[in-house]
């Protein structure tokens, strides 16, 4: 059975739990307040601070994979050693490595086919994403100004 963690414990993180019911998963939930939305529906709760590298760390520790359910988390850091080392990839692969911060369009983004490109990431902070086919990619600009909302037309990036 998977074991699949989240990192914060809100109401999409219940909702979540909610999804997750319907497959063979066992859950966990990293959250500070034991209290929040998400506690009582998860098969594991862990209370910690979501913004602190070392519970994180420690939470995702033996976890087959972590999803987000909130935007306000520590920056995460793929260390090379650590992903090379173990068989995770074989699952992840291929896969695209986006840095957090700073890139855009393509920059701090490398895509990881085998483990042989592993030196192309894994020198900053960044995001691990399973590569999935995608026919196009939509991009929409929104703005809010006295009168109301304005967008300017969705444009289409190759892919």
């Amino acid at each position: 059975m998977l074991k699949i963690g989240i990192l914060g414990g809100g109401q999409l993180g219940r909702m979540l739990l909610q999804a997750a019911a319907n497959y063979t998963v066992k859950t966990y939930v990293l959250e500070n307040d034991d209290e929040c939305p998400a506690a009582h529906l998860c098969h594991h709760f862990t209370k910690g601070d979501i913004k602190d590298f070392d519970a994180v760390y420690n939470f995702g520790r033996g976890l087959d994979a972590i999803t987000i359910e909130i935007e306000n988390v520590v920056l995460c850091i793929c260390y090379y050693n650590q992903f090379a080392g173990t068989e995770t990839h074989k699952d992840l692969l291929p896969a695209v490595h986006k840095v957090s911060e700073g890139g855009y369009d393509g920059k701090g983004v490398q895509l990881i086919k085998s483990k042989g490109d592993f030196s192309k990431g894994f020198d900053a902070p960044a995001v691990l994403e399973k590569m999935v086919n995608i026919h196009k990619e939509i991009a929409l600009m929104v703005a809010i100004d006295n009168s109301g909302y304005g967008s300017l037309p969705a444009g289409g990036n190759a892919v």
